[in-house]
């Protein structure tokens, strides 16, 4: 096919936000302007709530629709693939380009790194017809109508075949809403085309927010909102409930807030405030608000320090848990044992999905000291006259895969109605990061609970690439969420609890190694988590359904596994729970790569100071083997000695600078005692001999 210059008329294949990539050549070699009902596409749907309509006859446009049932709340996954697209054996291009016009009726752009079975992005397949790699198509496109969105990316060099895939497993499609595709082209072009940053805008809601105290005592309490909108609030469409009746006269507007009139005996208990509110751009949303006449429970109270530790009664805490503990082989299907064995493990803290409310689950949990983060949405009786009074809840969990099924504004929602029936526990929520995409999972998210859980599972396809990156990737999150939480301008402080891989199933094909698993656990302490989590306590085996979910119980080496890391957690709570040193050491790497596979520098360091010495954390990211010079004089002056814990590795230590080589995920940590402390220099520490007061 003759390569051609692309006209500025041809937008649709190279235009982002009305830019065209002038000077670039490209040969297409697939289009579809999805105006046939007959198919080239192979479609999957995870669930019948969703229907794929080529063909389909909208307003001014013939396209593909993708639209939810109006009914229901279930998850409407779904994707389309083109045939295999041949790439010519002898080419000059280097890059690709996917282009397509798209109008949502929701936001999109959190799908870039979900399940590959729904996410945007082109498969590359080798000379055998094997796989090879994967680039996802990472976007941001707000709700409304058709816009351009145009990716590009290199084409890896062993290439000969590739497939499109467009899809997302969330925002899930509810109520009837849709998304319409038209004009799409997959081309081959000289030079990456770049795409106009877009920015979100005002794609929200009118938000509301609750300003009368609560909980409260005072049965004569007047309850105030406020109404603030970016565009502007379409006052003529306000209308509220209380407790379900009509009430929008009985508030007084002045200015944003709404406070009820005159005096009311409120009755104990929760009170529900429904408030329906619209932009002048036409956004529609009924905020669901509560307040409760009646003591907060009397629990530990749970905080954020001002860095993003958690506090119990103002005492720092290092949460280490597992997600999905429930009754299993593995424990006999007895909470007793499960929980024993959690605790003998070194875990500190627990999840369950089906079983968080079985009475067994919540006193055996309870009996052992195990901190929950328990699973509530909009708070009713029960919350309100049983859950919120069980002193081992550490975090309500208001959010899972959050931005595939609720909106921001209906997270903060979620958030300040349960603080206002107990504002003595925090709040989180967990979802991907999609940290490669332009606009991240929790971008838009940071401000709607108090801590948030990274979904960070970069092991899906058993790729070299994706287990070379691993490490860098975690490491990537990290960096993303910090930065959104920068970004966000939020005042309070906000805590990251991680979750690492450590499954395989539900569509990742590679379960990690020990080594794996270390290094992306401690890197992501170096880069500032305040907690520690890992998916999955076990996974399904149903071979007549083909389900096959491994998770650390799976096997005795597995559960030796991740029993020894927390156990090594557990040993340095008292340290991690100690604020940052803020100035970081200087690494030098004497050998080896200095950056790992995503640009990252290669070790990464963390150094905590607990008792008058210092504690130096080490993480190797790149996957070669890396010599490095760590100079401490900066963050540790007065350092004398080192000793390195848990593990006996070669290493020099003089004049505040420490040497030592890194082979491929390696986890360094180093105790640095003053001067004046004699302390032999090659110390090795047991994981079973750390105890809390050797620290």
């Amino acid at each position: 096919m003759k390569k051609r210059k692309i006209p500025p008329e041809c937008f649709f294949i190279f235009c982002f936000c009305s830019a065209v990539a002038s000077g670039a050549f490209a040969r297409t070699l697939f289009s579809d302007a999805f105006d046939s009902g007959t198919s080239r596409w192979d479609v999957t749907v995870h669930e019948k709530f969703v229907t794929v309509e080529f063909g389909a006859k909208g307003r001014n446009f013939t396209g593909l629709v993708v639209r939810g049932a109006r009914e229901g709340r279930t998850d409407t996954a779904w994707s389309v693939r083109t045939p295999e697209i041949a790439l010519p054996a002898s080419r000059e291009e280097k890059y690709f380009a996917v282009s397509f016009d798209v109008a949502p009726d929701v936001t999109l752009g959190y799908t870039t790194e979900s399940s590959t079975l729904w996410q945007n992005c082109v498969f590359w397949y080798g000379a055998d017809g094997k796989r090879i790699g994967r680039s996802p198509l990472g976007f941001f496109v707000p709700m409304g109508d058709f816009q351009t969105v145009c990716v590009s990316g290199a084409v890896p060099e062993d290439a000969r075949a590739c497939v499109v895939q467009i899809g997302f497993d969330g925002p899930n499609l509810w109520g009837g809403s849709s998304v319409a595709y038209r004009n799409f082209s997959f081309a081959l072009v000289d030079e990456p085309v770049k795409a106009v940053k877009q920015d979100r805008g005002d794609f929200s809601p009118p938000r509301v927010r609750m300003t009368s105290p609560s909980p409260t005592t005072d049965r004569k309490m007047r309850p105030s909102f406020t109404v603030t909108d970016e565009t502007g609030v379409d006052w003529a469409q306000l209308r509220v409930t209380v407790d379900g009746k009509e009430a929008s006269g009985s508030f007084e507007r002045e200015g944003d807030l709404f406070t009820w009139k005159g005096e009311t005996d409120w009755a104990p208990g929760i009170h529900k405030v429904d408030v329906a509110v619209a932009d002048v751009q036409g956004r529609k949303y009924v905020s669901r608000k509560r307040f409760f006449i009646g003591e907060p429970p009397k629990v530990p109270k749970v905080t954020l320090r001002d860095d993003g530790m958690t506090l119990v009664d103002g005492k720092a805490i290092f949460p280490i848990g597992l997600y999905g503990v429930m009754r299993r082989e593995f424990n006999g299907y007895d909470f007793a044992r499960a929980f024993d064995g959690l605790k003998a493990g070194g875990f500190t803290a627990a999840h369950s999905y089906g079983e968080a409310r079985d009475p067994s689950f919540l006193a055996e949990a309870q009996k052992r000291g195990f901190r929950l983060w328990m699973e509530t949405r909009l708070p009713g009786s029960r919350f309100a006259d049983k859950e919120r009074h069980y002193p081992h809840v550490l975090a309500w969990y208001l959010g899972d895969d959050t931005s595939a099924h609720e909106k921001p504004w209906e997270l903060a929602d979620y958030d300040e109605a349960t603080k206002a029936v107990d504002p003595n526990r925090i709040t989180c929520q967990a979802d991907g990061v999609r940290s490669a995409a332009q606009v991240s999972a929790y971008r838009d998210y940071v401000e709607g609970t108090d801590v948030f859980l990274p979904e960070i599972y970069p092991m899906v396809l058993d790729t070299p690439e994706e287990n070379r990156e691993c490490v860098a990737r975690v490491i990537r999150d990290m960096k993303r969420i910090a930065s959104d939480i920068k970004e966000s301008g939020v005042v309070k402080p906000r805590g990251i609890w991680p979750i690492i891989q450590y499954f395989q199933g539900w569509g990742w094909k590679h379960f990690p190694t020990r080594e794996e698993l270390f290094a992306m656990t401690f890197a992501a302490v170096c880069h500032g988590a305040h907690g520690m989590t890992w998916y999955a306590y076990c996974g399904t085996v149903k071979p007549e359904k083909k389900q096959y979910n491994y998770g650390v119980t799976s096997t005795p080496e597995r559960w030796k596994n991740i029993c020894d890391l927390a156990a090594r957690l557990k040993s340095l709570a008292p340290v991690l729970t100690e604020r940052t040193v803020p100035d970081a050491p200087e690494v030098q790497i004497v050998s080896g790569p200095k950056t790992d596979p995503l640009g990252f520098a290669s070790v990464s360091t963390l150094v905590k100071r607990h008792k008058g010495e210092c504690y130096l954390f080490a993480v190797n990211s790149s996957d070669r083997t890396v010599s490095a010079r760590i100079d401490l004089r900066s963050v540790c002056p007065d350092a004398g000695s080192a000793a390195q814990l848990f593990e006996n590795h070669d290493f020099k230590f003089a004049g505040g600078r420490l040497s030592c080589e890194f082979p491929p995920f390696a986890v360094r940590i180093w105790k640095i005692r003053s001067a004046d402390i004699a302390l032999v220099s090659r110390t090795k520490v047991e994981d079973t001999q750390l105890r809390f007061e050797q620290l």
